[in-house]
């Protein structure tokens, strides 16, 4: 079971099971209920970072109230899907009362950027990335001190496949320790720690 009730709430919808399977570039997700009070159905959404869900599509109930058996499905076929993927469902009343089921999550397609890689390292007064990712589109690439704090920050425009970036006017930072955080537009994020000689 997936939400908590009692005698004088029962629950509106007992999910029995909610799994979501890739099937090839698709996510396949299907889940059953095995009592459903005024229901008026699932909103499924999607997050690319377990926090920050969005609304995929809404799927009907079978009927508004059930104590039989239900299986219900949605294919989420959005294309050029990388890196995990968090599906949850949103059961929604006739009322407009609400419950959320917790989230299931499928990997496609391996990390958003193949590999990173910054040289020289250590560096004096600017580090050349090298980057390898699958999607085109804008990344923001920052320079962290030893205790997380942004020192530098670039938005630059990546191609698909190999790129190439400049990271200059770095000669003024302290000797230490340094991190290269690179953020792709869909949240996932690549580190690359750094020595400022």
């Amino acid at each position: 079971m997936f939400t908590l009730g009692d005698a004088t709430n029962p629950l509106p919808v007992t999910l029995t099971s909610f799994a979501a399977v890739a099937q090839g570039p698709n996510a396949l997700l299907t889940w059953t209920t095995a009592q459903e009070l005024n229901n008026a159905g699932f909103e499924v959404q999607v997050s690319t970072d377990g926090t920050t869900f969005s609304k995929l599509a809404f799927v009907a109930a079978a009927s508004p109230n059930s104590s039989e058996v239900r299986t219900y499905q949605y294919r989420d076929a959005t294309a050029n899907k990388q890196g995990t993927r968090y599906y949850r469902l949103r059961q929604l009343d006739v009322d407009g009362k609400e419950s959320l089921f917790a989230p299931q999550s499928l990997t496609f397609g391996g990390a958003l950027a193949a590999s990173v890689k910054g040289y020289p390292n250590p560096f004096a007064s600017e580090i050349n990335l090298a980057l390898q990712t699958v999607a085109a589109g804008q990344a923001t690439v920052s320079v962290l001190d030893g205790v997380g704090r942004q020192v530098r920050s670039w938005q630059p425009m990546l191609a698909a496949g190999a790129s190439n970036l400049v990271l200059s006017d770095l000669a003024s930072l302290p000797h230490g320790l340094y991190v290269v955080q690179v953020r792709y537009q869909d949240g996932q994020t690549q580190r690359l720690k750094v020595v400022k000689q």
